[in-house]
């Protein structure tokens, strides 16, 4: 069984079946010179390890093989994988993979180039990167983008790739704790719409608390984990800090879509739409008895400042401060204060 035949993670949606058959039928033959893979999820990464490995495997990815071996380790002689050292990829990265595709590749393969977080790349890195895209170092090269948000980067980038979205059963994100979460905003939207200003003040540091709490916990099960596989007392400690962010990411990605939901359905009954409109149709009874004097204009605005934080989700941004200034928002957005 090849390896992209054997990959567990992915769920078995038509569409991840359909990108198999298209990467499959590749293999052996031309291949584009770059490719985008995007999907939330943890397994990208390895997912690409798995192409770079059939791509330069004789038998198009036995799993067997030396090649294959250390191909799915990261460590194959004509594979290079480039990550942030902290919350930006920059320009220096780029030199690095300039100078690696110009290099001979050994025994006659390719040189597989897989950029982790592409999205991380920053104004610089990003325009050096596209003119590497347009004019590759070496004519043996393929690159491997790989981000959970493509609409990050540049679209000239962008537009330079075969991109292929996929779907993973992905344990991190089941990790967050999302029926936690909800009961926690549930509450505390409640109380806020009802006025209750301590809530107000209280709610961002209560969830902040909570995602942090977790991620302590997965931390800890990391480390647990490398040193039972590894047989070590030394994890690789960056991994385990950038997993430890990355699921900080994502409950807060869920914190703003439980909000979201609230603030649509609060917009939905201030427009008179009945309970079948709702996210949470549960609260029709709730909302339709107390908003009074709200306003649209102002809940639309907290929406777009959402969005815009959602951004800064990658880079260094205090959540609870963040957490803090929308409740406020939403505060004043129903006393028509901002009138």
């Amino acid at each position: 069984m090849k390896l992209l035949d054997n990959l567990n993670y992915l769920d078995s949606s038509a569409r991840n079946q359909l990108n198999l058959r298209l990467l499959d039928s590749m293999i052996g033959g031309k291949l584009p010179h770059a490719f985008l893979f995007w999907g939330a999820g943890s397994n990208l990464y390895p997912l690409a390890l798995a192409f770079a490995a059939s791509i330069n495997c004789s038998k198009g990815g036995c799993g067997h093989c030396q090649v294959c071996r250390n191909t799915l380790k990261g460590i194959h002689s004509n594979l290079l994988v480039v990550e942030a050292d902290g919350n930006i990829l920059t320009v220096d990265k780029i030199k690095q993979i300039q100078d690696y595709c110009s290099l001979t590749p050994f025994d006659g393969q390719k040189k597989v180039v897989i950029v982790r977080e592409a999205e991380r790349l920053n104004d610089e890195a990003s325009n050096k990167f596209l003119k590497t895209l347009e004019d590759p170092p070496g004519p043996d090269c393929v690159f491997i983008l790989l981000s959970p948000q493509p609409g990050r980067l540049l679209a000239t980038i962008q537009s330079r790739c075969l991109q292929f979205e996929w779907s993973f059963t992905d344990e991190d994100s089941q990790q967050v704790q999302v029926e936690e979460l909800e009961e926690i905003i549930h509450a505390g939207m409640k109380k806020i719409i009802q006025g209750d200003l301590k809530t107000i003040l209280g709610l961002g540091k209560q969830i902040g608390d909570m995602l942090d709490s977790s991620a302590q916990e997965l931390k800890q099960k990391l480390k647990q984990q490398a040193k039972d596989e590894q047989d070590q007392d030394s994890p690789d400690k960056n991994l385990i800090k950038r997993k430890a962010a990355r699921f900080n990411r994502l409950g807060m990605e869920k914190v703003f879509d439980i909000i979201v939901a609230w603030l649509e359905d609060m917009v939905a009954v201030m427009l008179g739409a009945g309970s079948n409109a709702l996210h949470y149709g549960k609260n029709y009874s709730f909302l339709d008895s107390s908003l009074m004097g709200g306003s649209v204009d102002d809940i639309l605005g907290i929406l777009e400042n959402i969005e815009e934080n959602r951004y800064y989700l990658n880079r260094s941004i205090n959540c609870e401060l963040v957490l803090d200034s929308i409740f406020l928002s939403l505060r004043k957005a129903l006393r028509g204060d901002n009138k």
